[in-house]
């Protein structure tokens, strides 16, 4: 009740603000999820009985936005609302230099500048939710910081190139528990030519996450060494991504075709029990450093002048790249496969329904067998 108390009072201020352009805009996502008995759903309880298949019906995101614009300036207030809760999700000020038009500067709680799919709305997301690669590393899709950006005006050639850095907290949503930060790097290259597109893009990631034990482990010769000196307690792990990603969209007779990939590999610290970005603030478990790699790849095929699209997606996340089969002692460490099929009608300008169904592989071994855990999932979602 506090949290939305004070976001009111927010958005109160901001509508005294003698500003250019004050507009309201959201989405709110409700939807019916079908789940294995091994499935992880994005609502409800967890499964109540492990032996059967189960199903939920709730509010995946109910999202409010205030963006107010005078002259130079844009400030952002977002917000999620659910059966679970109030979540801030953007609260941001950008600033842009008058002279060229090409340099901004942006800082608060904004989206995130890696990779392409982290950058994607939700209420456009053809498969309805992110990639698992994406929802690992970038659980909240967003990061307190400070971000530069250079895109040169419409009018300019160069207005194909856009750079993007900044340094961010590296804990999400989350507040800062410590004073290092997190630098990400973007380069993104657009171009459009008649029904013809694409876009490539470059991403780094160097960041650091706390160590609150003397207990570190490695990887060497596939599998975890521990080294447990005691200086590195208080010491920082490095988090280090490396991405990259590429758009083609083409129109032929069947309509417009869309074709999306990323790829990412790095170093990612965790625990003994995940492979997660910012799961535990602050640390308190022994670290442990895998070099990991995956990615994704969609496509999305309009139907003609009819307001519906087929939806396919593969995408691959191995949390330990050097480890495999029976070297894999824990489930965190077990390379996850999903295919999606999926497709989605709008129904009206600014509603739409959607279906996916998702097959699960996951990598198994002497110790693990196979899960049960497709999940199907049908959403309606209405935008304003």
């Amino acid at each position: 009740m506090k949290k939305i108390f004070v976001l009111l009072c927010v958005v109160c201020l901001c509508l005294y603000v003698e500003a250019q352009e004050i507009k309201w805009s959201g989405f709110v996502q409700t939807q019916y999820q079908y789940g294995e008995k091994d499935a992880s759903l994005k609502i409800g309880a967890p499964n109540e009985n492990r032996d059967e298949a189960f199903q939920r019906i709730g509010i995946r995101r109910g999202r409010i936005k205030l963006t107010c614009r005078e002259q130079l300036l844009t400030a952002v207030v977002q917000a999620n609302v659910s059966e679970n809760g109030f979540t801030l999700k953007d609260a941001s000020i950008q600033v842009k230099e008058p002279w060229l038009d090409m340099f901004s500067l942006k800082a608060g709680l904004m989206e995130c500048i890696f990779g392409y799919e982290v950058n994607y709305s939700s209420a456009l997301q053809e498969a309805l939710e992110s990639s698992t690669l994406t929802q690992m590393l970038f659980p909240d899709e967003r990061d307190m910081g400070l971000m530069f950006a250079m895109q040169a005006p419409a009018s300019s050639w160069w207005r194909r190139l856009k750079v993007q850095f900044g340094w961010f907290t590296g804990n999400g949503v989350k507040w800062e528990t410590d004073s290092k930060r997190d630098f990400i790097g973007r380069m993104q290259w657009t171009e459009n030519i008649g029904n013809f597109r694409y876009g490539l893009g470059a991403s780094v990631y160097h960041g650091n996450v706390f160590q609150a034990t003397d207990s570190v482990f490695r990887m060497q010769n596939h599998r975890f060494v521990l080294n447990d000196n005691p200086r590195n307690r208080g010491q920082f792990a490095r988090r280090e991504y490396f991405g990259m990603d590429a758009q083609i969209a083409f129109k032929t007779s069947l309509g417009w075709s869309q074709i999306r990939a990323e790829w990412i590999s790095g170093q990612q610290p965790g625990s003994s029990g995940s492979s997660k970005s910012g799961n535990e603030l602050p640390p308190t478990k022994a670290s442990y450093l895998r070099p990991f790699a995956g990615g994704y790849l969609a496509w999305i095929q309009n139907l003609g002048a009819l307001p519906c699209a087929i939806v396919l997606r593969y995408d691959s996340y191995d949390p330990n790249k050097e480890m495999a089969g029976n070297e894999v002692g824990a489930t965190t460490d077990l390379r996850l496969q999903t295919f999606g099929l999926g497709a989605y009608w709008d129904i009206l300008p600014h509603l739409r329904v959607a279906a996916l169904y998702e097959w699960k592989n996951r990598e198994t071994n002497a110790l693990y067998a196979a899960l049960h855990d497709d999940v199907f999932t049908l959403r309606l979602q209405y935008s304003f």
